[in-house]
């Protein structure tokens, strides 16, 4: 067996793979990152709100 089958063998596998799962999903992975993001920034903006909160309430801290 040669490099080169080998080599077609994966090729072949990749593009089955891409035609059977990846072109049928259409822009659903997409929209999920999308709003995954959006939640994502959510908590941060919320996590870093509380943190602001509890930096004014100790006056002992560095700023």
């Amino acid at each position: 067996m040669k490099l080169q089958d080998i080599l077609e063998s994966i090729g072949d596998f990749l593009v089955w793979t891409f035609e059977t799962f990846v072109e049928p999903a259409g822009n659903i992975p997409n929209n999920l990152f999308i709003i995954l993001g959006f939640i994502g920034f959510g908590v941060w903006m919320k996590m870093q709100a509380d943190y602001n909160k509890k930096a004014k309430e100790n006056p002992q801290q560095l700023k």
